[in-house]
């Protein structure tokens, strides 16, 4: 498979907060099915993972403001188009 294969998935971000702080899980869906996760400890290493995959995101989806404040645990959904090498940076391979 080359690297310019692409494939279609749902990316969802979903908030969790234990004793020992908040962490964010990034889950990728292809169909039904969930692909892989991958956990980060804090939003800015979560916003670094999609600046260095996904040249051009949207960066303000991702602000304290817009994250922080919505209820319940998944803060965050989308249909994405990513290569296998994005998924990587985004340790979703």
């Amino acid at each position: 498979m080359s690297t310019s294969d692409r494939y279609s998935l749902r990316i969802v971000v979903q908030r969790i907060v234990a004793d020992t702080g908040t962490s964010w899980r990034l889950l990728a869906y292809g169909g039904r099915q969930a692909l892989g996760y991958s956990d980060f400890r804090s939003l800015e290493s979560l916003s670094n993972a999609f600046r260095s995959a996904i040249p051009g995101f949207d960066e303000t989806k991702f602000s304290p403001a817009e994250l922080c404040t919505k209820e319940g645990p998944i803060v965050f959904t989308e249909e994405l188009q990513l290569d296998d090498l994005q998924l990587s940076i985004l340790d979703l391979s």
